[in-house]
């Protein structure tokens, strides 16, 4: 066998490589082994050896609890509470209900379902099964007890069904028709299992035929007389065409119909021909995507192999099913692989990162493109401890409505927006004590916009100072037992911040601190420079008038 060495290039084939590697790990484990360096990987070809069944099996085991199949399986839990309980009308309708799902066409009447059939050896078994479920038809005037037996025949032909799906080489093949439709054909089409003259053939055999045949075939090769190159990775090619070389078409809105489309070359000779191992790699491009509902992202941080890897770990912590939290996790995932950046390298490192993120709802433009801004990346770095403390932050707004502090922030920088009116909003809701209590969250926050808003004008240190002295006015209050004006004055210095009216903030504070006869801070005439500054000394003298964290500062130090 072969050493076979694969270099990285540009956004397509280093998200196919994050898949191709993810696949390779998972031989890895069965005692096979991949080297991995800074820019390459090498492995030995006769890790192609069963390379189809680690194939589906990673994409089923990245994206299980979204498939259809999982439902299906899943749906035991029900009958069995159902079963369990007392028969009543409500549970009959549960029932239905499930029953409707199950034989519903995106389940065991989908086309998909039915041509996964045709590859199973009990495929009479489980058509028949099918026929066998059906709804509890009750009247107004019917008794639910009547209907028992019946009712839980019913329950008892759908475990059935759900423990046959249950069986492993089931599973095989469900699973692996569910990711071919809902996780591969976003990325690529027309060829091999997702041609639809080939809809009725098995997967695993297809894909080996149509990928991994023609790689091995290819390294084992004598390749000193080939005269053509492959367009990604220059590798030397026989001739121009099947089997020993591919075109990109089957690319979803990627690669140029040469047959059609000559016109796009020198001389109307089509040459965007790629070698077998490429061809293999490519096909591994649905795992280089984070995914969810057909929509994905992937970050180019191409620095190396190593840091792609750490930029889109799909085992997310995330508790929603909206595509934004994934989006917004997958930016805090390029900060936590440059942990160790030195600051003299910091320029360099944060350069040109890619974002490329796919929407396979959208059959016209598939792909769209972004690059991170060095001076964002810069300040979420510096910043990042704090963000990875406010990930699993939930703020009630409403009965009903939840705002995540991370995705609220990651949302508005990206947008070009300042994090004031989320600030204000924390602050309102924080002296309303029912509502919020995280003044230390609060805190944060004012750190990281100080570093959007504030440049050469506004420094942390004056956060500081500003925090001090509203923690210094609120304890000259109490001293002189005048604690319950402090809600007036927090008021009027809060609408005074919102509608940036440094006149009537200064007044405020200036009438505050001679009604307890004291000094009035000289670098209060900060807050006068623009609107930005007065917003960030504002509500950092806002937050140290709350006295929450300088108490425990001062109880530190204690």
């Amino acid at each position: 066998m072969s050493l076979v060495r694969i270099e990285l290039g540009d956004w397509l084939k280093n998200a196919s490589i994050i898949g191709l590697i993810k696949v390779l790990e998972h031989k890895k484990k069965l005692g096979e082994s991949i080297k991995i360096k800074n820019d390459y990987l090498e492995f030995d070809s006769e890790m192609l050896d069963g390379f189809e069944e680690a194939y589906f099996k990673t994409l089923i085991s990245e994206h299980e609890k979204k498939l259809s199949w999982y439902k299906l399986a899943s749906l035991e839990d029900d009958l069995n509470a159902i079963e369990g309980n007392e028969i009543t009308n409500e549970n009959v309708e549960k029932l239905n209900d499930i029953l409707d799902k199950m034989k519903s066409k995106s389940m065991l009447n989908s086309n998909s379902y039915l041509s996964a059939y045709l590859l199973l050896e009990d495929r009479v078994w489980i058509v028949n099964k099918e026929k066998n479920l059906a709804k509890i038809k009750l009247k107004k005037k019917d008794k639910v007890e009547d209907f028992k037996e019946e009712i839980l025949k019913q329950i008892s032909i759908a475990k059935e069904i759900i423990k046959w799906f249950k069986k492993p080489e089931v599973k095989r093949v469900i699973a692996a028709k569910n990711v071919m439709y809902d996780i591969i054909q976003p990325f690529w089409n027309n060829i091999s299992m997702l041609l639809k003259t080939n809809n009725e053939k098995n997967m695993y055999e297809l894909y080996k035929k149509d990928f991994i045949e023609p790689f091995t075939n290819y390294v084992e090769s004598d390749k000193t007389k080939y005269k053509n190159n492959c367009f990604t990775c220059d590798n030397k090619i026989k001739k121009l065409g099947k089997p020993e070389a591919f075109d990109l078409t089957w690319l979803v809105k990627t690669g140029a119909d040469m047959s059609r489309k000559s016109s796009h070359f020198w001389n109307m000779n089509g040459d965007a021909y790629i070698c077998p191992i490429c061809n293999l790699v490519y096909s591994c491009l649905p795992l280089g995507f984070v995914l969810m509902e057909r929509k994905g992202i992937f970050i180019n941080s191409n620095q190396s192999i190593k840091s792609l890897k750490q930029c889109n770990i799909t085992t997310i912590d995330c508790k929603g099913d909206r595509f934004v939290e994934i989006e917004n996790l997958s930016y805090y995932n390029v900060l936590n692989a440059m942990e160790n950046v030195n600051i003299e390298n910091i320029d360099k490192e944060f350069e040109n990162i890619q974002v490329v993120k796919i929407d396979g709802n959208n059959d016209r433009r598939p792909y769209s493109f972004n690059t991170l801004s060095p001076k964002i990346m810069k300040i979420l770095y510096y910043h990042r401890k704090a963000l990875e403390g406010l990930i699993k932050i939930r703020v009630r707004i409403t009965d009903k409505y939840y705002i995540n502090l991370y995705d609220e922030i990651i949302r508005r920088i990206y947008d070009g927006k300042n994090l004031f009116e989320l600030i204000h909003k924390l602050l309102v809701m924080y002296l309303d004590k029912e509502k919020f209590k995280g003044v230390h969250n609060i805190y944060k926050i004012l750190q990281i916009n100080t570093s959007l808003t504030g440049g050469k004008e506004m420094r942390q240190e004056d956060i500081n100072k500003f925090m001090s002295y509203g923690f210094k006015l609120r304890g000259a209050y109490e001293s002189k037992e005048a604690k319950a004006k402090l809600s007036g004055i927090t008021y009027r210095l809060l609408n005074a911040i919102k509608t940036r009216d440094s006149g009537k903030f200064m007044d405020t504070i200036v009438n505050a601190h001679m009604y307890m006869k004291r000094e009035i801070p000289k670098e209060i005439g900060l807050a006068l420079r623009n609107s930005d500054v007065l917003q960030n000394v504002g509500y950092a003298f806002v937050l140290g008038l709350q006295g929450e964290l300088n108490k425990k500062e001062t109880e530190g130090e204690k």
